[in-house]
């Protein structure tokens, strides 16, 4: 951020807008080590915290709001942990990361790249150029898993980065008709709950559609509680 001193206030304004107890909850999960991947860009800062699954939380800081995937309907003890994080430690920033990479060479990059890949040969897909059919497939693999971890956040990020890449409304309705079927059979899941509303907060901005294709979007949700999104 252009401001960190802001952004410091904005965070001590957050931290107290807790309940005693949740917010010393809060703190042991700190404390355990619960609080992972804590990034930073520009001005949103995401996590993962373990509970009684693992929770992936956001804090937009223009607009001062906090969210988590845990089922609280009010600022959770996972949210009071990411924040006690914060007062102790620096997030990975992803600016810094572009303008790292920035000044790279061309073979440097595909030096540091070769050797991540080689201690991590899962990830070759994501550098794998989009094509339709291989989307497609990954969509149909997609389903819910026996718990929940940053595998199952990172496949989602990585299918709906696909989608938006590729500028393609047949394949942004198959994966909202997935993540709906995924909700019937597990209606109770936060997780699932907050893929949806994050899949469908981000259409808007980053799949060009028409009025009539949105329209079928909204028939395809039409039954359920996130009709406010389209």
């Amino acid at each position: 951020m252009k401001n960190p001193l802001n952004q410091k206030e904005i965070l001590q304004q957050l931290s107290k807008e807790f309940d005693q107890e949740y917010w010393k909850r809060g703190q042991e999960y700190y404390r355990e080590g619960l609080v992972k991947e804590v990034k930073q860009n520009k001005t949103n800062i995401t996590a993962l915290c373990k509970g009684n699954s693992l929770y992936r939380m956001n804090i937009d800081l223009p607009k001062k709001q906090m969210t988590c995937s845990c089922p609280c309907d009010f600022n959770c003890k996972h949210l009071a942990a990411l924040l006690s994080w914060l007062k102790n430690n620096t997030p990975f920033s992803i600016l810094d990361l572009d303008k790292e990479l920035e000044q790279c060479s061309k073979e440097e990059l595909k030096r540091r790249l070769k050797l991540l890949l080689e201690q991590h040969p899962d990830s070759y897909k994501y550098f794998q150029k989009p094509k339709e059919e291989e989307t497609d497939q990954l969509i149909k693999k997609f389903w819910i898993p026996s718990e929940y971890t940053s595998s199952f956040f990172n496949e989602f990020d990585h299918l709906t980065d696909r989608i938006f890449t590729e500028q393609n409304f047949e394949l942004a309705k198959k994966f909202l008709k997935r993540l709906i079927d995924m909700y019937d059979h597990d209606p109770d899941s936060s997780e699932l709950d907050d893929a949806l509303c994050t899949f469908l907060r981000e259409i808007p901005k980053r799949l060009k559609h028409t009025k009539s294709q949105r329209q079928e979007l909204r028939q395809v949700i039409e039954d359920y509680p996130f009709d406010d999104f389209l």
